[in-house]
């Protein structure tokens, strides 16, 4: 089913409610809005992607899918539940089950506390850096050290931002095509979308300008990525509806605005979510395409790995059916 919905982009809340953050200094002024349906607020269109990247960026229960090992494959991230250590799960650099990813190996500890924990890329180098928002808003990067060695794979944070309790999803994501991670976030319980564009440059509270409204009609919103689903090179955003839709939205795809503008357009990729209560994007299986992984209620971890090719006219063959990547994940709050 295709729907009229235009242009939008933000982050996840559902599977981690209390990880919920905002951007850079202040969230912008909410503008009056008519309330029908997601559009466009401007004239900022996502840009291709920079060279190399293959299209996936995770905001599920934090961040994005990012290369912790530094063997370019995309790692997961987790926390621990029950005593906030922070882990990391090894790609094997191999897509075959239950032995796609290598045990856990914990890179810090006493992470309870935080209210938002994700990755991105904030720096210059091409590893995943660890974000986190405390109870107080303060947003700090943990910068990958460039080497994958137990607690020494992190280097002391650095404050890129406050005020962040003024959001209650955040995405990362390039949307600029620079090879930085900027930031969409919603204002918290309301009807827009903010981006955060980075700097260019990793420079502490200057690392991420000041906002812009991008999208309005997100309230409904639960899960967001962002993640090349329609393999044009730009990211669409990847979102659950409250009940059990999962669907996608192009950027780049709708009816021209008044300047020329495309509007975006939205698919349905598949109905009873709801069987899943943690969905992430990331890239498993090797062939550059964004797939889409997700927690079932028992804890088991499975994939959905995105077809050869994407069809606006069949968008429910997108995602192939599900492989079992392991159990037991339930005693993770956080999966990115």
């Amino acid at each position: 089913m295709q729907h009229k919905l235009r242009l939008f982009a933000v982050a996840t809340a559902a599977a981690l409610a209390g990880s919920l953050v905002s951007a850079g200094a202040s969230a912008a002024a909410e503008p009056a809005g008519t309330g029908e349906g997601i559009r466009v607020v401007g004239d900022f269109r996502p840009a291709k992607a920079a060279p190399g990247e293959v299209g996936h960026r995770s905001a599920t229960s934090g961040g994005r899918s990012g290369d912790f090992t530094t063997d370019y494959v995309p790692d997961i991230m987790a926390r621990q539940g029950n005593d906030g250590t922070l882990k990391v799960y090894p790609h094997s650099r191999s897509f075959q089950g239950i032995y796609t990813y290598q045990p856990a190996v914990a890179i810090n500890y006493g992470w309870s506390g935080f209210r938002w924990v994700g990755q991105g890329r904030i720096n210059a180098d091409t590893n995943a850096d660890v974000v986190s928002i405390d109870q107080q808003g303060t947003m700090r990067v943990y910068p990958h050290s460039g080497v994958f060695n137990g607690t020494a794979t992190l280097a002391p944070p650095t404050v890129v931002g406050y005020g962040w309790n003024v959001n209650d999803l955040v995405a990362f994501g390039d949307l600029t095509g620079d090879g930085y991670d900027d930031i969409v976030a919603r204002g918290r319980g309301g009807n827009y979308a903010y981006l955060y564009e980075h700097s260019g440059a990793y420079n502490g509270v200057s690392t991420f300008k000041a906002p812009i409204t991008l999208l309005e009609g997100v309230r409904n919103t639960v899960e967001m990525n962002l993640a090349d689903i329609t393999l044009d090179g730009v990211p669409d955003l990847v979102y659950l509806e409250p009940a059990d839709t999962l669907g996608v939205f192009s950027f780049m795809d709708g009816p021209p605005d008044e300047n020329g503008y495309p509007l975006g357009d939205q698919w349905d990729l598949g109905y009873g979510w709801d069987t899943l209560n943690a969905v992430t994007v990331t890239e498993v299986n090797g062939d550059g395409r964004p797939d889409v992984m997700g927690r079932r209620h028992n804890g088991d971890l499975v994939v959905y790995p995105h077809a050869p090719t994407w069809n606006p006219a069949n968008p429910l063959a997108t995602l192939q059916a599900p492989v079992l990547l392991g159990w037991g994940w339930q005693t993770n709050d956080v999966i990115s």
